[in-house]
């Protein structure tokens, strides 16, 4: 097979299968490559169902490239109506036992909510959330903080609701790197709030960090002060 008949998916695959770490790091890296030359209809079917199979591998790096890169597949699988094709792969890959892979695969899904329409929200995106803040395993908890602020204010009042439920728990969750997680992330829910539920749902919970035993929390309590002030000044 001539150079100019080569299938970029065939390629990719070939590269991430391949016994060198370094080899299966660089394919990861090109995916969005791949998805653009492929096109649109083989991107959000052959591709993420290739990705999805890969996913047992050790190679933690791929996966991190994987994660981060997802956002810009976004672009490439069909317009607005598709890009919740991405979704269970993403969720997957924010199951994943090191938390570097985690939280670009959660930086990913903040990205493309933009892209999403209210019912798709409603549909695809707070199911996924849900699973992940509640999750008995850590790692999905710590990256949904990211998460929920970019859906809150796209979804209906109720399930507003449930989203403040699932970021209440995560600010008192036991794990310290998501609670810490959720505390970071405050200052973005203050934003797309009104100013009549940053009280009751940003402030209480900025007064109990301020009385927490940890240092680095207290420090994080002053960041999140900061946020706020700009907040509240842009009003």
């Amino acid at each position: 097979m001539t150079e100019a008949k080569l299938d970029p998916l065939e390629v990719l695959k070939e590269d991430l299968q391949d016994e060198d770490y370094a080899i299966q790091i660089d394919a990861a890296k090109k995916i969005l490559v791949i998805a653009k030359a492929i096109g649109p209809q083989r991107a959000r079917k052959d591709l993420i169902e290739f990705l999805t199979g890969y996913l047992a591998t050790e190679n933690d790096e791929a996966l991190v490239a994987i994660g981060k890169n997802l956002a810009g597949v976004a672009q490439h699988v069909g317009g607005a109506e598709h890009v919740q094709s991405l979704v269970p792969l993403l969720e997957k890959l924010s199951f994943q036992e090191e938390t570097v892979v985690c939280e670009a695969a959660s930086d990913s899904m903040s990205s493309i909510v933009s892209e999403m329409s209210p019912k798709t929200l409603e549909d695809t995106i707070l199911p996924t959330v849900e699973r992940m803040a509640t999750a008995e395993w850590f790692q999905p908890r710590v990256g949904v903080s990211k998460v929920l602020p970019k859906v809150y204010p796209k979804v209906s009042e109720n399930s507003r609701e449930k989203i403040l439920k699932w970021f209440a728990s995560l600010c008192k969750d036991e794990n310290p790197m998501v609670k810490k997680s959720a505390l970071l992330n405050m200052g973005h829910f203050a934003n797309a709030m009104a100013k009549d539920k940053i009280r009751d749902n940003v402030i209480s919970k900025l007064k109990d960090v301020c009385t927490e035993d940890s240092d680095l929390m207290r420090l994080h309590a002053v960041s999140i002060c900061e946020t706020l002030t700009t907040t509240f000044d842009a009003r």
